[in-house]
């Protein structure tokens, strides 16, 4: 399985031909990084790189993550790919099938953020090749939150918030929860606060980061 950082917490899994897309189109928000407009494009009408796009999933409708206009775009040029949005009035199912790809869903908190209330999000656990990935996007950074999505599995990759970080319990459970850990929405400017402050704490913590690497490139490539 290989995944693709394409902007802020847009993940591009492929896998048999196949892509799968979670948070790959999202609005202009400052200080976070939104694909080129090429790749937009072809993400919505599904050509140059994005021929084979099964599924376009949301965790969120928050504008670093979701851009609804594109997402309605996306859903008229690809009849017969999975587009899911979350709503907010209505769990999620507990599982989709995507071409390929498993993906297992769990709404949970929203990591607190002034202006934004009482948000959720959905979390996604995506499975293929055998290989089995988290997405955690912008969920609490909660030790006990993350143990009750997982249910006591480690999994071969989990990309997370930066606030996993601030905090020790949260930064020992990471090696617990996933094989290799990544840390994403990130800005992309390298003299951020943010971006230099992730940084600080990795150098700061070596040991219990060891199975941690930041992703502030974009693309950024993996390789499970």
């Amino acid at each position: 399985m290989k995944i693709t950082l394409i902007c802020n917490c847009g993940l591009v899994f492929s896998s048999g031909g196949e892509l799968l897309l979670i948070d790959a189109l999202t609005q202009e928000l400052a200080p976070f990084y939104r694909a080129p407009e090429p790749v937009r494009q072809e993400i919505v009408t599904g050509t140059g790189a994005y021929t084979t796009v099964c599924g376009l999933l949301f965790t969120h409708l928050h504008p670093d993550h979701f851009d609804r206009e594109a997402a309605q775009a996306f859903a008229a040029y690809h009849p017969n790919a999975v587009l899911y949005i979350p709503n907010r009035r209505e769990l999620p199912p507990e599982c989709l099938s995507v071409g390929c790809f498993t993906v297992e869903l769990h709404r949970v908190r929203h990591t607190q953020v002034a202006g934004y209330g009482k948000s959720t999000v959905d979390t996604m656990i995506v499975s293929a090749e055998g290989k089995h990935v988290y997405v955690s996007s912008d969920a609490a950074p909660e030790v006990s939150l993350h143990e009750s999505v997982l249910r006591g599995q480690s999994v071969d990759a989990a990309f997370w918030n930066g606030e996993m970080l601030l905090y020790k319990p949260e930064r020992e459970a990471l090696c617990r929860f996933a094989s290799q850990n990544f840390i994403y929405h990130i800005p992309g400017d390298p003299q951020d606060g943010l971006r230099r402050k992730l940084k600080r704490l990795c150098g700061r913590y070596p040991a219990e980061l060891e199975t941690v690497r930041l992703l502030g490139d974009y693309p950024s490539e993996i390789i499970l």
